[in-house]
């Protein structure tokens, strides 16, 4: 018997020892940024656009999808789409951003961090319907029935066409991968990008934070779109804009230090 209760507490020790030793999990907080011009975009705030007219933004956002954390070849996924809203009405709001945070992930040191904006071609075959109600995709006014396709991103504002202080005019664009009746895409919205070097703490948040400024956004070779001539930039046989605008993606998101 008394050796019985000497192995049971050598093992109860051992346990113990092991579950102290063990790391616990830590957390990544993403954090988008909306900017115009390098100032916090704050919604409804009048922004000079092209020498003439102006704009005010009413609603920027977009899908951020597949997150994922590499290290040594190895990938991890984080989370597989959310609904990022940077719209706000206070500077304060601007200034903070729109976050999305990633828990239980192992402590260490990772090589890249990697996500997409815009919806995956294996979750854009899906439908509003073909979710629950709490998930993101569920919200059918981001479902494009014509395009096939959900709503990538959606920024929309208004114009003074004139220059007299009235916002006269609505505008959007909204991106999307337009696809046939036969499956065929036309136009591929989605986009992929990765950070380098992110550091999870054990039992902390690590936060990576980026500015995405809609200037550049609404550029063609450093001239801003013709908002006034053409506001409505959504259609699926007309995606010259919105390639541009995409592609634009690489100069207007940066990791901010």
């Amino acid at each position: 018997m008394g050796n019985f209760k000497n192995l049971t507490l050598i093992t109860l020790l051992i346990f113990i020892g092991l579950s102290s030793c063990k790391k616990e999990d830590g957390s990544i907080a993403m954090i988008f940024k909306p900017e115009f011009d390098g100032a916090p975009l704050v919604m409804f705030e009048e922004h000079p656009f092209d020498g003439i007219r102006s704009v005010q933004f009413t609603g920027v956002n977009f899908f951020l999808s597949h997150v994922e954390l590499e290290k040594d070849g190895v990938t991890t996924p984080l989370g597989d789409i959310e609904l990022v809203d940077m719209a706000s009405t206070t500077l304060e709001g601007a200034k903070a951003g729109a976050m999305v945070t990633f828990n239980d992930i192992e402590p260490g040191e990772y090589d890249r961090l990697t996500f997409g904006i815009g919806v995956p071609d294996d979750l854009n075959l899906t439908e509003p319907g073909d979710h629950l109600t709490t998930h993101p995709l569920s919200n059918s006014g981001y479902y494009w029935i014509n395009w096939n396709s959900y709503i990538f991103s959606k920024t929309e504002g208004l114009m003074d066409t004139v220059g007299n202080g009235t916002f006269d005019l609505g505008w959007l664009v909204h991106t999307g991968t337009a696809i046939d009746s036969f499956g065929n895409k036309n136009f591929d919205a989605y986009r992929r990008f990765s950070t380098t070097n992110v550091t999870v703490g054990e039992e902390e948040t690590t936060e990576v934070s980026f500015k995405m400024d809609f200037k550049t956004l609404l550029q063609e070779d450093g001239v801003p779109f013709n908002l006034h001539i053409k506001p409505r930039n959504h259609h699926p046989n007309d995606t010259a804009r919105l390639k541009v605008f995409v592609d634009n993606y690489a100069k207007a998101i940066s990791v901010e230090n």
